[in-house]
């Protein structure tokens, strides 16, 4: 079991931690970005708006290479937190554990970015059934809702992939991100950037045992 106190002042003190790379949170991170740099070339004006990019900015992520984007890509926390309000995916789960029904799923949606949140949903259900605190660290979000997905189907988390709409926002701040695309002291930029994410979750200020 992983264990981690929030202090009030957002101070991490680390009792036991032991996240090892995965492979499986790699791919994600990674298609994360590989879909960013795609809606960066199609429809740069929502990328702007969603994520404060300017216009150069933009321009930088749409020529980012795959070899950058593997660097940018973590296996230990997602560079991503869910910007959705939790309590719209609780009402979704409560409604599941309430509920007997077989949950069906629509064949005809085949959108990347839903593909994306079904594949971000399956990998907080399976590493939240080993240990839901840790997958409140890779993630950013908060044991509870990453117990609560730990409880429910496959099937179920891809009904509500498709039916509840999720955002999501760096973790880190972005001018982390273009000073690591110029190439700018890139070991501590990485350092900042991990120390970041882990800093950006919504279990900030609460006590977990």
């Amino acid at each position: 079991m992983h264990h981690l106190i929030m202090t009030d002042t957002g101070v991490i003190e680390k009792r036991v931690i032991n996240i090892q790379p995965d492979k499986d949170i790699y791919e994600l991170d990674y298609s994360f970005w590989l879909l960013i740099k795609q809606l960066a070339a199609e429809i740069p004006e929502n990328v702007m708006s969603v994520f404060s990019f300017t216009q150069k900015e933009v321009d930088m992520l749409i020529e980012v290479n795959e070899k950058m984007i593997a660097r940018l890509s973590s296996g230990i926390v997602l560079s991503f937190i869910l910007k959705t309000q939790e309590e719209h995916f609780f009402k979704v789960l409560d409604k599941f554990s309430k509920n007997n029904r077989v949950s069906t799923i629509s064949l005809n949606e085949n959108a990347d970015f839903c593909n994306l949140e079904v594949a971000y949903w399956l990998l907080v259900k399976r590493i939240a059934a080993k240990d839901h605190i840790a997958a409140g660290v890779v993630f950013g979000i908060t044991p509870e809702l990453a117990l609560a997905v730990s409880s429910v189907t496959d099937n179920q988390l891809r009904e509500m992939a498709q039916s509840t709409a999720s955002a999501f926002n760096l973790r880190f701040d972005k001018q982390i991100l273009f000073s690591l695309l110029m190439n700018e002291k890139p070991e501590e930029l990485w350092l900042r950037k991990y120390q970041q994410s882990l800093m950006n979750s919504r279990f900030l200020g609460k006590n977990h045992e």
